[in-house]
């Protein structure tokens, strides 16, 4: 079990409870949550990709307001 109720410890302990489980449907469905993770991450890390070598169509504004924020907080 986790050590806290973080979204990390619960997942940990989600993925865990599969693995030991025989219920297929409970299975499934655990694999589809952590597909979908899966594919939300890998989305988010692809756009901030884009963004950093300025292939995004307005990356240079995200990262002008981003700079400027940056410099703001000191």
């Amino acid at each position: 079990m986790g050590k806290c109720n973080c979204e990390l410890c619960r997942l940990s302990d989600l993925r865990i409870k599969a693995l030991e489980s025989d219920d297929m449907d409970f299975v499934k469905k655990t694999l589809e949550k952590f597909a979908d993770l899966w594919v939300s991450a890998d989305y988010e890390k692809s756009y901030c990709e884009c963004i950093l070598d300025g292939s995004w169509p307005t990356a240079e504004e995200i990262l002008t307001r981003s700079l400027e924020k940056a410099k703001a907080k000191g």
